[in-house]
């Protein structure tokens, strides 16, 4: 497979959603956004807990769509590349190899990727990548397609704003310099 988009409908529905889906940390709460998005969008998806040892396990929310192996054609991994790496080396190297496209869902904070690390982009088929910075680390590493694609957020609904708790006047325009 060239590329996940080639050919959206030639393409069988549903994803694997691989990554840290019980514990309570920041790339956790990227497995749960990214499993609640494909939910709203319609997509068939399974999540796979990562196997290997990690943070505390905590949230249990997603425990009617884990499984223990892919059980569809696409895997996106919620993990950073180092952590990839480490999956690789600790329990998930056959996740990797069943034969998914696999689709890297990588965080990084430096401005390039190093060289002796390159070889983590060997396990995936393409990058997903949160914004235009992480873009440009990976994309002169690798000829493989680099997307950037926003993290998706969850906005809880904004009670209506009560300027008089605040003994604020309600019928003028307010600015706030701090």
């Amino acid at each position: 497979m060239e590329s996940l988009f080639n050919n959206p409908l030639d393409e069988q529905p549903g994803m694997n959603i691989v990554g840290y889906a019980r514990s309570v940390i920041g790339i956790a709460e990227d497995v749960r956004m990214a499993a609640q998005s494909a939910g709203l969008a319609g997509i068939p998806f399974a999540v796979i807990d990562a196997p290997m040892p990690g943070p505390q396990k905590a949230d249990f929310s997603l425990d009617d769509h884990i499984v223990e192996r892919p059980q569809w054609p696409v895997s996106l991994y919620c993990l950073p590349p180092t952590e990839t790496i480490r999956l690789g080396m600790e329990g998930g190297r056959t996740l990797l190899d069943s034969g998914t496209y696999n689709i890297g869902g990588w965080h990084w904070e430096l401005p390039v990727w190093p060289d002796h690390l390159a070889g983590v982009i060997d396990s995936v088929d393409e990058l997903w990548v949160y914004s235009d910075f992480v873009r440009q680390a990976f994309a002169n590493r690798t000829d493989k397609p680099v997307r950037k694609m926003p993290l998706a957020v969850e906005l809880p609904d904004c009670p209506a704003p009560n300027r008089s708790l605040f003994g604020l006047p309600n019928n003028r325009f307010l600015f706030l310099v701090m």
